[in-house]
């Protein structure tokens, strides 16, 4: 069994290469057959079938006789079928063990997800299974989970608004809501989005549903909304950031000092600045600097269409959460600092 034919070699891997069946008798002149190490020396008579599935050839099926007894080519004809029939459980076993390791990967990539992952039924609404994750933020066992209708997390007066998206994925084959409450076993509120699609099979049709717990992220809006009511009285330039540097706060002054309107800043990054040409274009060094620092001042020279050049300085600082990881940057621009002739920062603190 350790013995291995190579391809084009011998009877058996003739018969691999070229996909054509052949019979070599005992006392045939032509010896294409090779001595399998171990086995006896006894005349032989081979018979060799290739097999195919989808025009591959997946292997050879080959009968011997011992002694002085030969093949015919009747009994190709016979061993046609059955060669056949061979090849399509092998192809077929091949197929369903990938489809099993698929399976598990995908079962395996669920449970991993940062999300809340159910699977819905499709002709009634009904949870079939769940994630770990949903398990986690709902607060129920999979066991109750699987007694409930998708709609049945919700809140009562949004329960028609859940039940109406799982009506369109039926229809269409997907949806998904911006945002809408989910009530915990523990009777927490959760706001969350959510994204639905239909995982279509031979056997049933199922909705996958991903929920997104957004709590921190409207945690994090209070918060920056309590930033633009301080920010936006301020006579200086003040710019927020993400931690990516997607541009999410500007006040007043800040948008007069660059000559640009707060809808179209909402689109930019100062990271990869999308309005070329603009004044914002000063901001980038400032950013690229960033990345092996804990905080920036520099001087920049802003220029923008509806007023002189005005030289600033700049501090960017972070903002940091509870764990200590950078949640928003923090710009503020002020006028330079002078130094007096003897070379003493004017208007500096001193100790």
């Amino acid at each position: 069994m350790n013995f291995e034919m190579a391809v084009g070699k011998g009877l058996t891997g003739a018969v691999v290469a070229d996909g054509k069946p052949r019979i070599q008798n005992f006392d045939d002149g032509n010896k294409l057959a090779v001595q399998v190490p171990g086995t006896t020396e006894q005349e032989e008579s081979l018979l060799s079938m290739p097999m195919v599935t989808k025009d591959t050839v997946i292997g050879a099926l080959t009968l011997y006789k011992i002694g002085r007894r030969r093949f015919e080519e009747d009994d190709l004809k016979s061993l046609t079928v059955f060669a056949s029939q061979a090849a399509a459980i092998i192809e077929t076993s091949r197929l369903y063990m990938q489809l099993k390791a698929s399976e598990r990967l995908y079962r395996y990539s669920v449970d991993l997800a940062g999300d809340a992952i159910l699977f819905v039924d499709f002709e009634n609404g009904k949870i079939g299974d769940a994630n770990e994750m949903a398990c986690k933020l709902f607060k129920y066992s999979k066991a109750e989970l699987i007694s409930m209708r998708i709609w049945e997390l919700n809140p009562e007066d949004q329960m028609h608004t859940v039940k109406r998206l799982w009506e369109e994925a039926r229809q269409t084959g997907w949806g998904k809501l911006g945002e809408v409450d989910y009530i915990s076993k523990d009777s927490q509120k959760l706001p969350a989005t959510v994204t639905v699609s239909v995982i279509r099979t031979s056997e049933m049709n199922s909705i996958q549903w991903m929920v997104r717990d957004i709590s921190e992220y409207k945690r994090s809006l209070e918060k920056v909304g309590f930033f633009h009511q301080v920010f936006e009285r301020l006579d200086e330039p003040i710019l927020l950031t993400n931690y990516k540097g997607k541009i999410l706060f500007s006040n007043k002054s800040f948008n007069q000092h660059f000559g640009l309107d707060r809808d179209r800043l909402m689109k930019c990054d100062v990271a990869s600045i999308s309005l070329e040409g603009s004044a914002l274009d000063v901001l980038t060094p400032c950013w690229m600097k960033l990345r092996s620092r804990e905080y920036v001042v520099d001087e920049i020279c802003i220029e923008s269409r509806s007023q002189r050049a005005v030289r600033k300085t700049v501090s960017i600082l972070p903002h940091r959460n509870s764990s200590g990881d950078i949640k928003y940057y923090v710009w503020f621009f002020h006028s330079p600092m002078e130094k007096s002739p003897e070379g003493q920062v004017q208007g500096a603190p001193t100790a």
